[in-house]
């Protein structure tokens, strides 16, 4: 396998990696966005996404720091692994943004039968350092998620998830068995960095749930084929598996494929909460004839400001066809580190930053495609070479270099075909003959057509 890389897709790695943009547009337009997005990131994911990791009394309901703490609210038990402290006959209500936090005990814990509300976490795990210490049981989560940080080995058995956005967040968690829960939306959830990926490979699942939908999650499977109607899908070094006809209603995630190779995915439609499709180390995977959608309204979102429809990392020869990706808050689809990648006849809608983002990938096609009213541009090539664009529609992406409805910074790329002397529609072509992709750098459409493309015949 490929020797692992850190990597974190985060919204505002677009503005770090590109600081090659013209001084003018840079201080202009990226140096206020750099701001805004560098405070709300620090408001936002400093409070709520990254775990509250040095929460205030003022923010949870019951704050568990000690053994001490933990034997004011036991119940039953001696905190000993065949007799473990119980916690049960609680209710948490949604005056908080934590409901029970618990970190720094050395005892064996049970919580069980415990109805949890809360603002943002109805349970939060931190740092608790002993395998094996905590077992989730029987409980109810309503308009709240769980997390669980930097702790290893816990137990989280038949509890039941309502109205959640993520459901079970993990961050550096490892060796969890996770069983019979079930979830009306959210399910389980992994921040978008490898090294936590890593460990979500280490959990067993087994009968878990989303709107009656099992969640997939395949580890070391070989020459499968499954058709189902799964909610979430898992696969961890698996070779030539295909999986087709899922349908994903609410999920926070919908795809992870990692360390694999000659994977497809097929028929999939998901209905997503945050990010619908991380590829990581995953030579010759596609996706075809899939529909992904966020369906949180973006401006009302706790946990997830930053999502991508699907996310290509370390990956050569990925391909995306006859699909569509809907208004995902920062970009559609993002392709990272991985050549040869080829885009035909998809949909592109919506997206708070680009359709496509080509980052340090050379060697891609996209053809037939159809950009429609993302936010900033249909397509953005960044620090990549011998990408082809043509016979595609760009229809009322919104701005940027002027007016340009592509992008293309440091790379040598054709926004046309020479052979066919043939390029890409673009609705804010106007009068012109020629389209400007950036005149400073020489990048243009010399081919426009002046109708729109005829892509799904």
């Amino acid at each position: 396998m490929k020797k692992k890389r850190f990597i974190c897709v985060q919204y505002n790695d677009i503005m770090i990696y590109d600081m090659d943009l013209k001084k003018s547009l840079a201080t202009k337009i990226l140096i206020p966005m750099i701001f805004i997005s560098l405070l709300v990131g620090f408001l936002i994911y400093g409070t709520l996404f990254f775990s509250f990791p040095d929460s205030s009394d003022d923010f949870i309901e019951v704050n568990i720091k000690t053994n001490v703490d933990l034997r004011k609210y036991k119940t039953s038990g001696s905190g000993k692994i065949n007799d473990p402290y119980i916690l049960n006959q609680f209710t948490f209500h949604e005056n908080k943004s934590i409901g029970l936090r618990i970190t720094g005990v050395s005892k064996y814990i049970e919580i069980r039968d415990v109805h949890f509300k809360a603002f943002g976490f109805g349970l939060y795990l931190y740092k608790i350092e002993y395998p094996g210490l905590v077992t989730v049981r029987n409980c109810s989560f309503l308009n709240c998620d769980m997390d669980v940080y930097e702790t290893d080995q816990i137990r989280i058995i038949n509890n039941t998830f309502v109205n959640n956005e993520v459901g079970i967040h993990f961050t550096y968690s490892r060796n969890n068995y996770i069983a019979d829960n079930h979830f009306d939306s959210g399910g389980l959830c992994v921040g978008l960095v490898e090294s936590q990926i890593e460990k979500i490979e280490t959990f067993t699942l087994s009968d878990n749930y989303i709107n009656d939908k099992e969640i997939l999650f395949l580890k070391n499977e070989n020459h499968l084929s499954l058709k189902g109607n799964f909610s979430q899908i898992f696969l961890f070094n698996c070779l030539n598996v295909t999986v087709e006809n899922a349908f994903a209603y609410t999920a926070s995630h919908s795809v992870l494929v990692s360390d694999s190779e000659n994977c497809s995915l097929s028929k999939i439609t998901a209905y997503t909460l945050a990010h619908a499709v991380l590829i990581l180390n995953s030579p010759n995977t596609q996706i075809l004839s899939c529909y992904f959608e966020n369906v949180v309204n973006k401006s009302n979102k706790i946990y997830f400001h930053d999502d991508y429809g699907i996310s290509v990392l370390y990956s050569t020869n990925f391909s995306l066809s006859n699909s569509s990706i809907n208004n995902y808050s920062h970009t559609g689809v993002q392709i990272q580190y991985s050549t040869n990648a080829s885009f035909e006849y998809n949909i592109f809608v919506s997206s708070g930053f680009s359709g496509l983002t080509i980052r340090s990938s050379d060697h891609c096609n996209i053809v037939y495609n159809q950009f429609m009213e993302n936010n900033f541009v249909g397509v953005w090539l960044v620090n990549s070479e011998e990408i082809y664009v043509y016979h595609n529609n760009f229809l009322n992406n919104s701005w940027v270099n002027n007016g340009s409805e592509g992008w293309n910074s440091n790379g040598q790329n054709y926004w046309y075909s020479s052979i066919l002397e043939e390029g890409n529609f673009w609705s804010s072509l106007g009068n012109e003959t020629i389209y400007i992709i950036d005149e400073t750098e020489g990048i243009y459409d010399l081919y426009p057509f002046t109708t729109p493309i005829n892509i799904f015949g």
